[in-house]
Order: C-alpha cells, then structure tokens, then sequence
C-alpha cells in the first residue's frame, strides 16, 4: 500500500510538473511520449518498487546472514565461495549497462510510436479525407518492427547475462565442493577405518 500511495503521488507530481512547462517545451516534446512517462514509467516504477525492492531487501539480509555462517563455520570454503563474487559483479555491471541502454531506446521507440498513435488518432479525418491511412500503417508497423528488434535484443541480453551467473555459481560450487571434500573428509584406507 505505501509503494502504491508514494507511486501515485509521484505520477500526480510529475503530471503538475508537465502542466507547469512552457509552451516552447510542449512544442518540442511529443505528446505521446508524454503520456506514456505519465502512464507508463511510473507504472513500471512502481511493478520494479513493490514487485523486486522489497524482495531484493530481504535478500540481502539473507546474504550478509549466510555469508557470516559460512565464515563462522569455516573460512576457508567460505572464501572459496566467495572468490568468484568480484567477478560475477563484473559480469552484472557489464550485461547490466548493454540492457540499460536496449531498454532506454526501446522505451523512445516506444513514445515515438505512441506520439505517432495519438497524433494519428487526433487526425483521424484529415487521414481518411486524403486516404493517407496506408502510409500511417506502414510508418507504424515499422516503427513497430524496429521496436520488436530492440525487446528481442534485451531479452537476449538478459538471457546471457543469466547464463553466465549460472555459470559463474556452478563453478564456484564445484570449487566449493572440491576444496571441502579434499580437507573436511580425507580419503581414508580401510585399515584406518
């Protein structure tokens, strides 16, 4: 309820903070585009706020927690483990930035095309009048294939960079796995048994 109420009060901000602009940035700015920061970003805001913050909290703590076990019972695996963090970072700064720019010009694409929804729409008989309904659909369809093209690219992206901390945290439990069998269980002769 909190994340929903500060949402919706930043939404109404944000839509007093447009009215309050001047004409010369109205000029400027797409209306589409416009309506979909109103709408859409912060309603993406607010999915990533109630949906992912609050879990990834919770997470962490449960982190730091196992981490301070896992030194406590023994240092040495527990460094072990921990020897691959600093480059699973990497990999996530690395994946995290190439998906961040995907998505910044996925979302212009997306308020080009809704600019251009709306601006046809409002238009709507001047279009019909001089049978330009053709050449809108095509100026849209393509924007829309050129937007399908960047959240393929994203999805992709998010893809690899999944695969690699699975790759990264498979290896460093084969580590794990390795050292500890080594030093908590030697290999005893059945004599010694």
């Amino acid at each position: 309820m909190a994340g929903h109420r500060v949402l919706t009060q930043v939404r109404n901000d944000l839509y007093r903070h447009l009215q309050g602009l001047s004409l010369s940035f109205h000029d400027r700015a797409k209306t589409g585009e416009l309506t979909l920061r109103i709408i859409g970003d912060i309603g993406m805001l607010k999915e990533v706020t109630v949906t992912a913050t609050l879990p990834l909290l919770v997470s962490s703590l449960v982190l730091v927690g196992m981490i301070g076990v896992m030194l406590w019972l023994n240092w040495q695996l527990a460094l072990a483990a921990l020897l691959l963090l600093p480059l699973l970072w990497l990999t996530t700064l690395h994946f995290g930035r190439r998906i961040q720019a995907v998505s910044r010009e996925q979302r212009r694409r997306e308020g080009a095309m809704a600019a251009k929804a709306a601006e046809s729409m409002a238009a709507i008989r001047d279009i019909q009048a001089l049978s330009l309904e053709k050449g809108f659909a095509e100026s849209f369809c393509s924007e829309g294939n050129r937007d399908l093209k960047e959240g393929v690219k994203a999805k992709r992206l998010a893809a690899n960079l999944e695969r690699a901390v699975d790759v990264l945290i498979g290896v460093a439990s084969a580590l794990v796995l390795w050292l500890g069998a080594g030093w908590c269980w030697p290999v005893r002769s059945p004599r010694e048994i």
